[in-house]
Formats: C-alpha cells, sequence, structure tokens
C-alpha cells in the first residue's frame, strides 16, 4: 500500500518536487531530469514488481524453489542484455532494461504460480471422482444386500494395496452388525 502511494506520488506532478528534496544540494537539472526518467519507467512497471515478490514467496512458501531460482536467471540475463542493447539511451535505457527484466520475471513466477493452482485443482477433481466412486459402491452394496443406509456411517475404497486390489473399509457409528460386515467382504474382491 505504501509502495503503490509512492509509485503514484512519483507518476504524479509532485514527482520532481520530492526527488529534488530527496537529492538535496547535488539536484542539478541534468541529474533531475535522469532521476524523473528513471523513476518513471521504473514506478510504470511497479504492480508487476510487486506480483513478482508475492508470487516468488508463494512459490518459495510452497517449497518450489525452481522457478525463483530461474527468474532471477532470466531476470540478470534480461537486466544485462538489455543494458548493453540500449546503452545509447544512458539512464533511461538501464530503466528499461531493468523493467523488462522485473516483467520477465514475473511472468516465469506467475507461470509456476498458475501451474500449481491448475494442480491443486486437479487434486481436487480427483479427489471429488473417488468420492463419487465410493457413494456409488456403497449404493450398490446397499442395493445389492438390501441393508438399512442409516446403519453405515462410511464406506471407503483404498485402491493403493500391495497387491493392487481394493479393501473397503466401515465404519459403524453404534455397535457393530455381523450381518453387515459378511455383507460387506462378500462383495469384496477375494485377497
Amino acid at each position: 500500500m505504501v509502495g503503490g502511494g509512492v509509485t503514484a506520488l512519483m507518476m504524479s506532478p509532485a514527482g520532481p518536487a520530492l526527488l529534488k528534496a530527496l537529492a538535496g544540494s547535488a539536484a542539478t537539472p541534468e541529474l533531475m531530469a535522469y532521476a524523473i526518467n528513471y523513476t518513471r519507467i521504473r514506478a510504470a512497471v511497479a504492480p508487476f514488481a510487486v506480483l513478482g515478490m508475492v508470487a516468488q514467496s508463494f512459490c518459495l512458501a510452497n517449497l518450489k524453489s525452481t522457478a525463483p531460482l530461474l527468474a532471477v536467471a532470466v531476470a540478470s540475463c534480461v537486466n544485462i542484455a538489455g543494458d548493453l542493447a540500449l546503452r545509447n539511451l544512458g539512464v533511461m535505457g538501464a530503466a528499461i532494461a531493468t523493467a523488462a527484466a522485473n516483467i520477465s520475471a514475473t511472468a516465469i513466477l506467475m507461470r509456476a504460480v498458475r501451474k500449481q493452482f491448475l494442480k491443486w485443482r486437479q487434486q481436487e477433481v480427483d479427489e471429488w471422482k473417488a468420492e463419487q466412486e465410493t457413494h456409488a459402491i456403497r449404493q450398490e452394496l446397499v442395493a445389492d444386500t438390501g441393508l438399512d443406509v442409516s446403519q453405515i456411517s462410511s464406506i471407503s475404497a483404498t485402491p493403493n494395496l500391495p497387491n493392487g486390489t481394493e479393501a473397503f473399509v466401515m465404519e459403524e457409528e453404534e455397535e457393530k452388525d455381523p450381518a453387515l460386515a459378511n455383507a460387506i467382504m462378500e462383495k469384496a474382491p477375494a485377497l
């Protein structure tokens, strides 16, 4: 919020006066022209820089260090190449190169954030499908055995057994009903 306010202030007509106050006695007209141009170019891409910092924090918080590493490497290369290519523009060229580096790093980091969100979405869809399959199995067991559904609190399929078969786990709310357990075991695949 503070950064946004400072950026807006630097882009406003009051920006040059603030820069002059910061430069103090060194504020020559030539220095002020460079500072104003540099600050305006950098302020124009400040939202991308902030977004990049948030995306980098997101990646690191999720233990994904490859994307931040790649973003820093690419940003460094873009900045150096931009400085060399735009050296005839002086300070403005440096500002443009740094702005391009920030945008490239942010793009890499946002791609990593999007990839993580898509992964989480796919996990959510897979869990929903598993719940639907479990519900269908439960309905089939109830239909085949004629048991009262209120006796069963939950039945879940666990397809990750070492031999590849499914195990059915039944959780009862009250006392165990041997007839219900036998009916479920008869329906379960042989181990």
